[in-house]
């Protein structure tokens, strides 16, 4: 610090800070501040027997983190999930931050409670960060505390808690813009580089791609302001960029990969964009940003769910001032202007499509197209609320100015007419009368209090408002007593005991419901709590393959491509292309009639109060030896679906076999070691094509009895390998060819970096 402060003071670069011993009583208090904040706002994952129980919780992040968990405790990197779509990219799937070593956690403590304790970590991250960012920028311990708290009590910051792999990204922006400006203002001090570097890296590494995306462009921006205002560090930044990629490399190749192959891996249309469900609906932008406490779903009082910004008025009054306070000094402006900037511009981004600059930076800006809900912005705008807040209260007396009073009497004004008469709705008279007196509160706050005191009072003002709209938060409306996923329902216990000799499940149980329901009854990738492999999935982003969703049209001519395979599905059911492509188990709920939907298969094998369970009489192994062949161009699905009994006895393939007695494709032993290792046992007599109801990504290799072997497509989807008459013992592995080389890059980033952390000082 005396060293820092001795730079800045030389190259007159002190930006209004007040430099203070480290660990003075003001800032040690803003921390504590942003500490208590933090542990109030995610009550709900840490107070003992509370488990948070979201959607994406019982129905993707969980499944996933399970399948992460499982292959890490038999010391493996899991590369592919083998429990949904068939078995598909796991490690690619960005969003499951498997190589993000905070999500070791849940190693200890389980999904339940890992997960918890994971949010709970990313929300003081947050909030101390946001406190030191604030210092370094030159906020006052007053506006870094109340800065600490706005953070984390935000409704925007709260939403995300419940789908952890958002709220790992944006936890990251504060320390992300501290190590930045620390970079450039730092001269010929390397070890700053290396930090940074590390910082970038666990950003890049820490959860879902868009959120990632949004905190790069915020960060891009910040940086601009930075290197326009020092006109150094160029060389730094660029040093610390290439150590955070090295450092992320196998995670980013992984995602690049998993991208060639998928069906799913662009963002939604532009048009499909301006959906209600994705964009800040102009007639709820007030109820969507103020909040209310009147109670009611917060979901459907703001929109939707991911439109829960619930800034609360205070909030947005203090922070639209503290924009133009730091745009005015100075010192402050050039990161006034660019993170203001950012600010605004994700307010108008979240309303989607209807306007021009959502238009341009859909077209011109990288990587925005692929955003896939346009409100997500708004948990960038809580972010950088929180920072301007700081500076409003900071600059609070300059709110007692006659024409700044009179500027407040306007504000108000335009938001009643607009409000009362205007396109924009209040929800309820109530929540409008509330919004009113709120703001009127400001007024009278920055009209009578004594300018020694205002700071103060305006502070306590905007964390007191900010607590009470967080009692409605979404992690406290959706908490269980136990965890997800902890007790099947009789009928699929029965199924887990009889899935052990292999087959896919297939479940036509409801979409919506408790989430502690949709997960006993499977809803697709909820299967996976259970150990139940399944052909089906959802949501799966790049886990959604081409080779998948091309496989639908066996079983529907104008299949859904980007819902389940359920959905694809009519009564009743076809079975024999069901079985063809390894499904042997089916679950109905108990609204379903089997005589309708599976009036062949047996059973029912397994039932219960809520679910029957089905057998596929068709079903011949998770292996078969296919003894003659078309070849692939053919169009397997289609072929299967309108000629099925013409090709019952033919494997899709490019291959040539041919065949002219006892032809029928029969069972082969399939053992699957890991979801990566499989080893199948085969007895032929003559020449066939083995197949395995496993996804044929690139990355497998074969080998028969020990001999390398080429990998070849059967039926569109599934790996297959040919061998000669007789016994013989194939061997699939999964591996990609650039996993050992990106791995020994991230070490070496990884080392440098540390080194540079370590040494006082390096040679520039």
């Amino acid at each position: 610090m005396i060293r820092e402060t001795h730079f800045l003071a030389r190259s007159g670069q002190t930006e209004g800070v007040q430099y203070q011993r480290p660990f003075s009583v003001t800032w040690r208090l803003a921390y504590v501040v942003a500490i208590a904040a933090a542990i109030f706002s995610t009550r709900a994952f840490w107070w003992p027997g509370s488990h948070v129980v979201s959607y994406d919780g019982a129905t993707y992040s969980g499944p996933n983190t399970e399948v992460s968990l499982r292959a890490i405790r038999d010391w493996r990197i899991p590369f592919l999930n083998e429990f949904i779509f068939g078995t598909v990219p796991h490690l690619g799937n960005h969003a499951v931050a498997v190589l993000y070593p905070p999500r070791l956690i849940a190693l200890i403590f389980g999904s339940s409670f890992g997960h918890g304790l994971i949010v709970v970590g990313h929300v003081l991250l947050l909030g101390l960060g946001m406190v030191a960012l604030a210092k370094r920028l030159g906020v006052s311990p007053l506006g870094g505390a109340v800065s600490g708290a706005v953070v984390v009590l935000v409704g925007s910051t709260q939403t995300k808690t419940v789908q952890f792999e958002q709220i790992q990204p944006i936890a990251w922006l504060p320390v992300l813009l501290l190590a930045l400006h620390v970079c450039v203002t730092e001269r010929h001090r390397w070890r700053q580089v290396g930090a940074l570097a590390i910082v970038a890296a666990a950003t890049l590494l820490s959860g879902h791609p868009q959120l990632i995306l949004e905190v790069v462009i915020v960060a891009v921006a910040f940086t601009a302001g930075l290197v326009l205002k020092y006109r150094t560090g160029l060389l730094r930044l660029v040093v610390a960029a290439m150590l955070a990629g090295a450092m992320a490399l196998p995670q980013l190749l992984a995602t690049v990969d998993a991208q060639r192959t998928a069906s799913l891996d662009e963002g939604r249309s532009f048009d499909d964009l301006g959906n209600g469900m994705y964009i800040l609906q102009i007639r709820k932008a007030a109820q969507a940003l103020f909040g209310t406490v009147t109670g009611g779903d917060p979901a459907a009082f703001s929109g939707a769910f991911e439109s829960i910004g619930w800034f609360g008025v205070v909030a947005l009054m203090i922070g639209l001032f503290g924009i133009g306070s730091s745009i005015s000094n100075p010192k402050s402006r050039w990161w006034g202007f660019s993170l203001g900037a950012v600010m605004l511009l994700g307010v108008v981004w979240s309303l989607g499509p209807r306007t021009p600059l959502f238009a341009i930076a859909y077209r011109v800006l990288p990587g925005f197209d692929l955003g896939r809900v346009s409100v997500r912005w708004l948990a960038i705008v809580g972010i950088l609320l929180a920072l301007f807040v700081g500076v409003g209260i900071d600059a609070a007396k300059k709110l007692q100015s006659r024409p700044m009073r009179r500027a407040v009497m306007v504000v108000i004004a335009v938001g009643v007419i607009a409000i009362g008469f205007g396109p924009i709705t209040a929800g309820s008279r109530l929540a409008g009368v509330i919004w009113l007196i709120t703001s009127l509160g400001v007024l009278i706050t920055v009209t009578v209090v004594n300018p020694r005191h205002v700071r103060q009072v305006l502070g306590a003002f905007v964390v007191i408002e900010l607590a009470v709209l967080s009692l409605s938060a979404i992690p406290n409306r959706i908490t269980m007593a136990s965890a997800v996923g902890a007790s099947p329902s009789p009928a699929i216990g029965e199924l887990m005991s009889m899935a052990t000799d292999g087959g896919y499940v297939v479940a036509l149980t409801p979409d919506a419901g408790p989430y502690d329901e949709l997960v006993r009854g499977l809803r697709p990738n909820s299967n996976t709590w259970f150990g139940l492999r399944s052909l089906d999935g959802y949501d799966g982003g790049v886990q959604v393959t081409q080779a998948w969703t091309e496989m639908l049209s066996a079983f529907s001519a104008t299949p859904a491509l980007d819902l389940p395979l359920r959905n694809s599905l009519s009564a009743p059911v076809p079975t024999k292309q069901l079985a063809r492509f390894g499904v042997r188990w089916m679950v109905l709920s108990n609204d379903r009639s089997p005589t309708e939907w599976v009036p062949d298969w047996r059973g029912p094998v397994a039932s219960d109060d809520s679910y029957t369970v089905w057998e596929n009489p068709y079903w011949l192994g998770d292996s078969v030896a296919w003894f003659a062949t078309q070849p692939s161009s053919a169009g397997a699905a289609n072929a299967l679906r309108t000629g099925y009994q013409q090709v019952s006895e033919t494997a899709f393939a490019d291959v040539d076999l041919s065949c002219t007695a006892q032809c029928s494709p029969h069972k082969a032993e399939f053992s699957r070691l890991t979801a990566e290792h499989i080893v199948i046992t085969v007895d032929v007599d003559k020449p066939a094509l083995i197949s395995a109801h496993v996804q044929a990504l690139e990355g497998w290799t074969a080998t028969v009895d020990g001999q390398p072997s080429e990998v070849t497509e059967v039926d569109g989807l599934y790996l297959g390998v040919v061998v000669p008459q007789g016994s013989h013992i194939i061997e699939f592995r999964y591996q990609p060819s650039w996993w050992w080389p990106s791995v020994i890059l991230a070490l070496g980033g990884a080392v440098i970096s540390i080194t540079m952390i370590s040494r006082r000082r390096l040679t520039s």
